[in-house]
């Protein structure tokens, strides 16, 4: 089959930062290694013009310059969303058998392009943020991402073929909204076994890590007031690798904390460094206020890491009991779960066979033939 993955801040064949970019990537490989051709849509980035990535096609739009200069690769900005359809307006992109558009431009644009050239049509909600809104934005703020979402989730998945969604707790809801149960399917995100399965590299004291986006749905503020607990009883440092908007009030509440030489902000780190960085900690942290499968989650499960995370979205559907979980901003739940973990080695060994365990069921692979098992039933639908 031909396929077009659409999205406006899709990977651009050098590094990916997001995590909606590397599972792009990754089931797009996954897909051109089954045998199909598969091109990648997107915005141009602001630093280079990649016209592959391995034997995935990848094409860049622009439009005045816009989509360079509202290119961020960590951030998908409403701007950069509004200009992505102006930015393929006209184009032409025939012959493809499943046009699939990830969250809602892209979608909206997979639907167009899939009806004027007689196409299937797929669109993945990568989660939501819809429970948690009024904790992130204004209450007008807040409104308005709301209804945008109740109109276009619905929307899209009565218009498409098929709606993939990676976290179930929002699959619930857009049916709860009139969509067809039967257009719904929850495919949740994998990992990369073959890259995340490197050796304990562990340093003198402990590491405790964690990769998230600096924005407030990733609770990253809740994990240093809980660091604050935790070094006042053991030697450790906290790893914190990625970057965002929430960086500089997290860097000032770390001095505020007291905290400067026992956490480490690593700024941005491309994806394929996690692994090495992974391999240093002895605890991998996902203390998020809202979830749908998370990446991070899954690679540190790949590695073998013990793991406490938020009670959130699909983590404890993931998890099953291999991991400790805590309620989203339970400070001291969450230092208690740390410090167990520290204080534990046949813990510490029984959760990494577990999470190991468990990890087995989440690969690219996996998640690609479920895919492709969904792209050709719904070929075979008039």
């Amino acid at each position: 089959m031909k396929i077009l993955q659409i999205y406006e801040l899709a990977p651009t064949g050098i590094k990916a930062f997001n995590g909606i970019d590397v599972s792009i990537l990754e089931i797009s490989r996954e897909l051109a290694k089954l045998g199909h051709d598969v091109t990648i849509l997107t915005g141009r980035s602001g630093n280079n013009d990649i016209d592959s990535c391995g034997d995935v096609n990848i094409v860049q739009v622009e439009f005045f310059n816009l989509m360079k200069k509202t290119w961020d690769p960590v951030n998908l900005r409403l701007s950069r969303q509004l200009i992505f359809p102006l930015a393929v307006l006209g184009k032409k992109f025939r012959d493809f058998d499943i046009y699939h558009g990830h969250i809602y431009a892209s979608g909206l644009i997979a639907l167009y392009f899939g009806k004027i050239n007689n196409g299937k049509v797929v669109n993945t909600i990568h989660g939501s943020y819809y429970p948690i809104w009024h904790l992130l934005a204004s209450p007008w703020e807040s409104f308005f991402y709301k209804k945008c979402e109740r109109i276009l989730a619905p929307f899209l998945a009565k218009h498409v073929d098929l709606q993939i969604h990676t976290g179930e707790y929002f699959a619930k809801k857009v049916i709860e909204w009139g969509a067809p149960p039967s257009k719904v399917k929850i495919i949740r995100n994998g990992v990369n076994i073959n890259e995340f399965n490197k050796k304990d590299s562990k340093k003198d004291k402990s590491i405790i890590f964690t990769a998230r986006r600096l924005v407030k749905k990733n609770g990253v503020e809740y994990l240093l007031k809980a660091m604050k607990k935790i070094s006042e009883k053991v030697d450790c440092e906290l790893w914190i690798a990625g970057d965002g908007p929430e960086r500089s009030s997290l860097e000032k509440l770390t001095e505020r904390l007291e905290l400067k030489n026992k956490v480490v902000f690593l700024g941005l780190v491309p994806h394929d460094k996690i692994p090495e960085l992974l391999a240093q900690a002895e605890i991998a942290v996902l203390p998020s206020l809202i979830e749908a499968s998370s990446l991070f989650l899954l690679e540190a499960m790949g590695m073998g890491k013990p793991i406490v995370a938020t009670n959130v979205g699909d983590n404890q559907k993931i998890l099953d009991g291999s991991a400790i979980l805590v309620n989203p901003c339970d400070i001291d739940s969450m230092a208690e779960g740390i410090l167990g973990i520290l204080a534990d080695d046949k813990r510490k060994n029984e959760m990494r066979k577990k999470v190991l365990e468990k990890v087995r069921g989440y690969t690219w692979e996996k998640v690609a033939r479920m895919i492709e098992e969904e792209y050709l039933r719904i070929s075979r639908l008039n």
